[in-house]
């Protein structure tokens, strides 16, 4: 399938493209866990990570390592808007490997092996996510 921002290589990969808007490629269904991975990309000014919960397309929320080497959490409420949270990991061999977790109430996610805990309200819904730029992503799989 070929969607104007994803494209599907095969069933652990995916690229995802964004000309300056905030994509998500969700997984439909609750999960208990989700993993992924990516390398960085060539081009500067990308952002490339998971979804860590989604309700509805005006409530989600995602967690991006920048370019810039900052990780930042992507807010929808209504409005959009970026919330910093620190130095990223890290790319371990030129990428990221993302691994995310769903506790009731909590979503924990470890980044090539460092580890962040959020608390959360949202249905345990994931898949990848990017702004702009063009972002690889491989490694995906996810239980239910």
């Amino acid at each position: 399938m070929v969607y104007v921002e994803w494209t599907h290589v095969d069933a652990t990969r995916v690229i995802g493209r964004s000309p300056g808007v905030f994509s998500i490629a969700r997984v439909k269904n609750s999960l208990s866990r989700f993993e992924l991975a990516f390398d960085a990309p060539v081009e500067p000014g990308w952002s490339g990570g998971v979804l860590l919960g989604y309700e509805s397309a005006a409530r989600w929320e995602a967690l991006v390592v920048r370019s810039d080497g900052r990780l930042a959490r992507f807010d929808v409420n209504g409005a959009a808007r970026w919330n910093d949270v620190g130095v990223a990991p890290a790319a371990v061999d030129g990428g990221w490997r993302f691994e995310v977790d769903y506790t009731p109430g909590r979503v924990s996610v470890r980044i090539n092996g460092t580890f962040f805990s959020f608390a959360s309200t949202l249905p345990p819904v994931s898949g990848p996510a990017v702004d702009s730029g063009e972002v690889r992503f491989t490694d995906i799989r996810w239980v239910e």
